[in-house]
C-alpha cells in the first residue's frame, strides 16, 4: 500500500519517467535510457522530484519485483540525487543483491549525510567485494572523516586493502598521507604515494604535511627497484623542494640527471635556462639528448650560440643531434651553416635541420645561397629542392632569374618551383623573366603557367 496520496497526474508522470528504466530483464538498462529520464528529470517540480523518489523507493524495497526493475529503480535514485532517498539505500545496503547498485546511487547524493550512510554500509558488510565499494565511494567523495576507519582495511587482501589504499590516495591529504604510508610495501602503494605527495605539494592550505612528504620523496627517490617511482619522486623534489637540479645533472646517477633534465624542461624561468646551457658545453650521448630535449622544448633560442660551438668538435652521434636542436631553435643566419654540412658525414641531420628552420629571414637566405655565383651547383640543386618541398612560395621572385640561366639543369629546378609555387600576383614578374629565357621549352610551360593562374 502507497503511504502517500497522489495525484493521478503525478503517477503519470512518474510512470512516464520510471518507464524506460523500469525495462523487463531480457530488455536491459542502457545509457540512452538514462538519457531520456535525464531529459524528462529537468522538466520535474521539486514536488514531483520528491514523489518520483518515493515511488522508485518503494519499487526498490519491494523484494518480489524483477531484479532489473529494482536495479532500474534504484539508478532513478542515484540520476533523482535526493537525500529524502538516503533511508531507503541504506535498507538496501543489506541486500546483497543490490546493494552495490545502492551504494553507487548513494555515493551520487550530495551532503554529510550519505558518508556517513557509506560508513554505516561498510561497517555492517562482512562481503569484500561491497566493501570495497563502499571504500571506493568514500575515497571519491573525499570523506575525510572516514580515513581512521578506511586505515583499519590497509591491510586486508585485494580487493578490499588495495581499495583502502586508492581511497586515501583519493582522499588526498595530509592525514590520508600518513594512513597510506602504514600500508603493506607495494608498486601500488608507491605509485599511490607519488600521487598524493603531488597533489599536498600543490596544496596552498597543506603547508604542515609538506616535511612528511619530502621525508618519503627521498626515500622514494633512492628506490633502486623501480625506476618509474625514483624519477617521479625526484621530479617533485625539484619543484617542490631544496633538491638542486643543477647537481642533478652532474649526478652520477642515470634517474637524477634525467628527472633534472625533465624538470629544467618544464621550468621556464631564466635560471634554469642558464643551467641547461652551462651543461649544453659537457653533456654527451643520452644526457646530451635529454638536455637537448628541455632546450628544444622551451624553445631557448639564446642556447643557440653553445649548440654552434659543440658541434664543431662533437663526434658524429652528438653532432647530429646539436643540429637537429638547432634547427629547431635557429634561425636565418643557421641556413648557411646546414649547407656547408651538406654532402658530410652530418648530410642528414644538416638536411632534416633545412627542413625545419623558421623565423625572419629564412627565405632569403636560401635565395641568397642558391643565387650567389659562388655556391656549387650540387648544393644549389639541393636547396632548390628544399625550397620546393617546403613551398616557400616568398622565394619565387629572387629565383626568377635562373630561368635565364646557362644551366639547364638550375633553368629547369627553377621551372618546376616557379610552376608549383607562383601566384597570380607574381605573373608580371613570371613573363618578365621568361621573356629573358633563350630556351623555348621554358617561355612555352611559362606561357601555360600564366593562363592557368589567370583563370
Amino acid at each position: 500500500m502507497r503511504n502517500i496520496l497522489l495525484s493521478p497526474a503525478i503517477l503519470l508522470a512518474a510512470a512516464a519517467f520510471l518507464a524506460p528504466l523500469h525495462a523487463a530483464e531480457s530488455d536491459g538498462i542502457d545509457a540512452a535510457k538514462t538519457e531520456v529520464v535525464r531529459a524528462r528529470l529537468a522538466k520535474f517540480s521539486q514536488q514531483d522530484r520528491l514523489t518520483v523518489a518515493k515511488a522508485a523507493a518503494e519499487i526498490a524495497l519491494d523484494a518480489s519485483k524483477p531484479a532489473a526493475t529494482r536495479i532500474a529503480a534504484v539508478r532513478t535514485l542515484g540520476l533523482l540525487q535526493e537525500k529524502t532517498s538516503l533511508p531507503a539505500l541504506k535498507t538496501l545496503f543489506a541486500d546483497d543483491a543490490i546493494a552495490d547498485d545502492a551504494r553507487q546511487a548513494a555515493q551520487r547524493i550530495p551532503g554529510p549525510e550519505t558518508k556517513s550512510a557509506l560508513l554505516a554500509g561498510l561497517a555492517a558488510t562482512n562481503n569484500a567485494k561491497l566493501q570495497a565499494g563502499f571504500i571506493d565511494s568514500l575515497g571519491a567523495l573525499r570523506a575525510t572523516n572516514a580515513i581512521t576507519v578506511i586505515k583499519g582495511y590497509i591491510t586486508k587482501d585485494a580487493p578490499v586493502g588495495e581499495a583502502a589504499q586508492r581511497a586515501l590516495a583519493a582522499i588526498g591529504t595530509p592525514d590520508g598521507f600518513r594512513a597510506l604510508l602504514t600500508a603493506p610495501d607495494s608498486a601500488l602503494k608507491k605509485d599511490l604515494l607519488i600521487d598524493v605527495a603531488a597533489a599536498i605539494l600543490e596544496c596552498p592550505g597543506c603547508a604542515a604535511g609538506r616535511p612528511e612528504v619530502i621525508k618519503t620523496l627521498k626515500v622514494l627517490s633512492a628506490d633502486t627497484g623501480d625506476a618509474d617511482v625514483a624519477f617521479s619522486a625526484l621530479l617533485l623534489r625539484y619543484r617542490h623542494s631544496d633538491a638542486n637540479a643543477a647537481e642533478g645533472l652532474r649526478s652520477a646517477n642515470p634517474i637524477e640527471r634525467r628527472a633534472a633534465a625533465a624538470f629544467l624542461n618544464s621550468s621556464r624561468d631564466v635560471e634554469s635556462g642558464k643551467v641547461l646551457e652551462k651543461a649544453l658545453a659537457t653533456a654527451e650521448g643520452a644526457d646530451l639528448n635529454q638536455v637537448l630535449g628541455a632546450i628544444v622544448n622551451r624553445h631557448q633560442v639564446s642556447a643557440a650560440p653553445v649548440i654552434r660551438q659543440r658541434a664543431g668538435s662533437a663526434n658524429a652521434g652528438d653532432k647530429a643531434e646539436l643540429i637537429k636542436a638547432l634547427g629547431q631553435i635557429g634561425g636565418a643566419g643557421d641556413v648557411a651553416f646546414f649547407a656547408s654540412l651538406l654532402g658530410s658525414d652530418a648530410d642528414e641531420p644538416a638536411r632534416s635541420a633545412l627542413a625545419q628552420v623558421r623565423g625572419k629571414g629564412v627565405t632569403k637566405a636560401f635565395t641568397d645561397l642558391i643565387t650567389a655565383t659562388g655556391t656549387e651547383k650540387k648544393l644549389r640543386r639541393d636547396l632548390l629542392a628544399i625550397v620546393q618541398r617546403r613551398e616557400l612560395r616568398d622565394a619565387v621572385p629572387a629565383l626568377l632569374p635562373l630561368l635565364a640561366s646557362e644551366d639547364e639543369d638550375l633553368r629547369y629546378d627553377a621551372l618546376k618551383i616557379t610552376e608549383r609555387l607562383g601566384t597570380k600576383a607574381q605573373i608580371p614578374q613570371i613573363e618578365a623573366a621568361a621573356a629573358k629565357s633563350s630556351d623555348a621549352g621554358v617561355k612555352n610551360r611559362i606561357k601555360n603557367l600564366v593562363a592557368k593562374l589567370s583563370k
